[in-house]
């Protein structure tokens, strides 16, 4: 009688196990910033890693769950980046989206990626990010209201940032111009969406 072989189970606190991840997260956002994320495949990605495709399956279910690793990495900068808003009490909302957008030209790899895979959901994490600060003019109107505008306002965030990386490839010398217009939509959502 045969018997089959144990699963392997992940002990994150290996350091063998450690080592490989981060030699897996490595590759895997060094073809993020090639933008070359139509290539990334978890035979690639184990084979530039030096790792079995087995192993890239031990760390990740499939291609989206590496693709989530940065994204969440990406959120956790966002969180540090509204930490420092925060810490500054900067109220000045066009102040506060050249902040967001510099930090997004900063990520414009990743960003392009987003923008490629058209990934909403990573953008509107963003205004999720920033919705105290969003919202905060918008406090004279009823909650359900408010999350109706907030709604519809990260759908039109969205839209900005796209024909930014579209029309404008994530040019820097545009996020002035970008941050300005986020205010203005930010400024007349109530007047236009209630």
């Amino acid at each position: 009688m045969k018997t089959r072989a144990k699963s392997r189970v992940k002990n994150t606190n290996d350091l063998r196990y450690q080592n490989t991840q981060r030699r897996l997260n490595k590759v895997i956002e060094r073809y993020v910033r090639q933008r070359r994320i139509t290539r990334l495949k978890a035979k690639v990605i184990s084979y530039v890693a030096k790792v079995n495709v087995s192993t890239f399956y031990d760390h990740y279910g499939n291609i989206e769950d590496a693709l989530n690793y940065v994204d969440n990495r990406m959120k956790e900068e966002l969180k540090n980046l509204k930490k420092e808003i925060n810490a500054t009490r900067e109220d000045d909302l066009q102040k506060i989206y050249v902040r967001i957008l510099h930090f997004i030209y900063k990520n414009k790899d990743y960003y392009e990626m987003i923008t490629y895979r058209k990934n909403q959901f990573s953008l509107q994490q963003i205004t999720e990010i920033f919705r105290p600060i969003i919202c905060q003019k918008w406090n004279k109107y009823k909650d359900a209201d408010i999350e109706m505008i907030f709604q519809i306002f990260a759908w039109e965030f969205s839209g900005v940032v796209y024909c930014w990386a579209q029309n404008d490839k994530f040019n820097e010398h545009r996020i002035v111009y970008y941050a300005k217009k986020l205010e203005k939509l930010t400024n007349t959502a109530c007047q236009r969406l209630v």
